[in-house]
């Protein structure tokens, strides 16, 4: 996982095919537990990158209000899949998914092989 601190990290981000962004607070418990689920998917599925963004930044700007609601949940752990720098996917409230449905999301969002 690679955390987005800068603008020269999102700048990175955006050149990737695909990417996994979370959304991540420290003072949230939902959002830790998502963090959590996510380190276990990159364990499995290694080659879809994943971005943490703390999103009381202004580094979120470029999405909100576009592909991402201007009011969402803060601290939820929120989700977006990347293609390209658009949002291909979204799941707002994460914290109750397992790993294994949001691998199934990796798989759909980017039209993956299976295992």
């Amino acid at each position: 996982m690679q955390w987005i601190d800068e603008q020269s990290d999102l700048e990175a981000l955006l050149q990737e095919e695909q990417a996994i962004v979370l959304l991540y607070v420290g003072w949230s418990g939902y959002s830790i537990r998502v963090h959590q689920k996510l380190e276990v998917h990159f364990q499995v599925l290694p080659k879809v990158p994943i971005f943490v963004l703390n999103e009381e930044t202004a580094l979120l700007i470029p999405w909100r209000g576009k592909e991402i609601p201007e009011t969402y949940p803060l601290g939820y752990g929120t989700i977006f899949w990347l293609q390209s720098g658009r949002v291909v996917d979204l799941l707002l409230q994460p914290y109750p998914s397992t790993v294994e449905e949001l691998m199934e999301r990796t798989h759909m969002a980017f039209a993956l092989q299976r295992r």
